[in-house]
């Protein structure tokens, strides 16, 4: 074996393995920031969705309007945890940043869900289901912020 390619075995442990050299030293994957991060997000971002995929059948199973009230609740939590997570992260200081974009971006972005709203938008109003349509789309935006703005509010006070 060439000694280039033994110096890049020494350097890289799970290339030794690779390559099939063999060393009595374990091989250890050194995660960088970036790589903590996009993990966090990755395994958030899963258990968000998940959250809501069934919290929204649940809630969909209790009622038959023509209102997407599932999606509707479901966003309203997430935006109120979202205002509450940053207003904590930011003001206590007790997250790191990958928990901090763990519970934010991962989990709320994956608990929350705009493109279900906009498909459920749509399919009021292509069953003309008007009413629905305007009080969802409003209710959605001021009920979301308002959320978001109190969740804000209470962590900056605990």
């Amino acid at each position: 074996m060439s000694k280039e390619l033994e110096s890049m075995g020494n350097e890289y442990p799970k290339l030794q393995t690779f390559i099939g050299m063999h060393t009595s030293r374990p091989c250890h994957i050194k995660l960088t920031t970036r790589m903590k991060e996009i993990i966090a997000i990755f395994i958030g971002g899963g258990l968000g969705s998940l959250t809501r995929f069934g919290l929204a059948k649940l809630i969909n199973s209790l009622h038959n309007f023509h209102f997407p009230l599932g999606t509707f609740v479901v966003n309203i939590i997430a935006c109120f945890a979202l205002g509450f997570l940053i207003g904590f992260a930011d003001h206590k200081q007790l997250l790191s940043p990958a928990t901090k974009l763990f519970w934010t971006v991962g989990f709320c972005g994956g608990f929350s869900t705009f493109s279900a709203f906009s498909s459920e938008t749509l399919t009021l109003f292509q069953q003309g289901h008007n009413a629905s349509l305007i009080l969802y789309v409003l209710a959605s935006v001021l009920l979301c912020v308002t959320a978001t703005f109190c969740g804000l509010l209470i962590a900056e006070r605990i």
